[in-house]
C-alpha cells in the first residue's frame, strides 16, 4: 500500500486555497516554472510538457518562492535554495517520509511515494541514513550529496563509480559491499538521449 503523499491536484488544491493561480504552458527547454504578480495576485507557471512528478516539485517550489519573496535578509540564491528544501520536506514530510526512508531503498520508496520525482526522494535520503548519494547523468556526476552527520570526499570513490558503470551498462540496479560501505546504484532511463544513475553509499555505522 502506497502512504499518502500530496498528488498534483492536492498541491493544486493547496495552493489555490492561497489565492494563487497555477498555468501550465509550454515554455522554454530548461525551464521548470516561474512566478509573477499582477497587482495583488499571484502566479505560478509550470511547464505543461514536464512529467508530473517534476510538475509537482515545481508547483510546491515556486510556492514557498513566493512565501520568501520579501524575505529582505535572503539573497535569491538563497531563497532558492530555502524554497527547494520547503519543496522537499513538503513533499515528503517526516512523519509519513521518515520511517519508510530508514528501511527502505530508493525505488520501493519511489513506489511508497508516487506523486515525486527520485532526485526528490534522493535528496532527503541522507536526512534520515547516513547515506552519500551521486548523480550521474551518462556516466558524469551532476551532483553529489550527504548526510550532515558524516564527513565524506567530495570526489566519486572507485567503488562508487565501478557501481555507476555497471549500473549503467547493464540497465540494472547494482549492489557491491565493501566495508564499511554498501554502495547500490539505481538505473533510471532519461529522455534527451540522457542515462541517470543514482548511487547511493551507505556506511555502516
Amino acid at each position: 500500500m502506497t502512504c499518502k503523499t500530496m498528488s498534483e491536484t492536492g498541491i493544486q488544491e493547496r495552493v489555490r486555497q492561497q489565492g494563487i493561480e497555477i498555468l501550465y504552458r509550454s515554455v522554454r527547454s530548461g525551464i521548470r516554472g516561474s512566478t509573477f504578480q499582477k497587482g495583488d495576485q499571484w502566479y505560478i507557471v509550470v511547464n505543461r510538457h514536464d512529467s508530473p512528478e517534476r510538475r509537482n516539485f515545481t508547483i510546491a517550489h515556486e510556492y514557498f518562492e513566493i512565501q520568501l519573496n520579501d524575505r529582505q535578509d535572503l539573497s535569491l540564491d538563497e531563497k532558492h535554495h530555502l524554497a527547494s528544501k520547503m519543496a522537499a520536506e513538503f513533499l515528503l514530510p517526516d512523519e509519513t517520509f521518515g520511517a519508510q526512508a530508514r528501511i527502505k531503498n530508493l525505488h520501493e520508496l519511489k513506489q511508497e511515494f508516487p506523486y515525486v520525482s527520485y532526485e526528490v526522494i534522493a535528496r532527503r535520503l541522507p536526512y534520515f541514513r547516513p547515506v552519500v548519494v551521486s548523480i550521474l547523468d551518462n556516466l558524469q556526476v551532476t551532483s553529489r550529496f550527504g548526510a550532515p552527520t558524516i564527513n565524506f570526499p567530495r570526489e566519486i570513490s572507485e567503488i562508487e563509480m565501478k557501481v555507476a558503470r555497471r549500473s549503467y551498462e547493464t540497465g540494472k540496479t547494482v549492489t557491491l559491499k565493501e566495508p564499511p560501505l554498501e554502495v547500490t546504484g539505481y538505473y533510471l532511463e532519461e529522455t534527451n538521449n540522457i542515462v541517470r544513475v543514482f548511487v547511493v553509499a551507505e556506511v555502516d555505522e
